[in-house]
């Protein structure tokens, strides 16, 4: 069981989109353990990548699972008729149908209600930035704040023992 973000073998958040819609395919109400079961079996998970924790000691499949399902939620492609349930909406059926094979970001930010939701932000052309989706790439937010930890603390260890080599013993 790994706890290192980077070598991490359990697939991307946006991979389970696709399973995600797929266990809430027959129109039922799902709980939300039953439907997050359900998108582990269609995604194929090993028990190992299963039990992969992050840092926070939540399992990493799960976290991802709920990344892919605020995304379809945003996208209008789930909703939640009360809280831990979970129903498929036409659009998701659509969406289903129209990608046989995997559901990506970029066919999510093709959907009305998507771009809808995330707010446009007043940004010179010459000056803009990558687009909120080239910055996370395929990392959720928790690993880029699990990267960015990782990162300062290696900062402050190389620079405690450059400072440590300095002094006089």
């Amino acid at each position: 069981m790994t706890n290192d973000p980077g070598v991490s073998t359990i697939p991307q958040w946006h991979t389970f989109l696709r399973p995600v819609l797929l266990a809430l395919s027959d129109g039922a109400i799902h709980v939300k353990r039953d439907m997050e079961n359900a998108a582990i079996d269609i995604a194929g998970l090993t028990e190992e990548q299963q039990l992969e924790q992050l840092d926070s000691g939540q399992l990493r499949s799960l976290n991802r699972i709920g990344w892919a399902t605020s995304a379809l939620r945003r996208a209008r492609a789930l909703t939640s008729p009360s809280k831990g349930t979970f129903v498929i909406t036409d659009d998701g059926r659509g969406l289903l149908a129209q990608h046989p094979k995997s559901i990506t970001v970029a066919d999510l930010e093709k959907l009305p209600a998507f771009t809808e939701y995330i707010p446009a932000r007043k940004t010179p052309a010459a000056t803009a930035g990558p687009t909120a989706t080239e910055a996370l790439g395929d990392q959720t937010p928790q690993d880029l704040i699990e990267s960015g930890i990782e990162a300062i603390e290696d900062d402050v260890k190389s620079k405690l023992l450059e400072r440590l080599r300095g002094t006089d013993p």
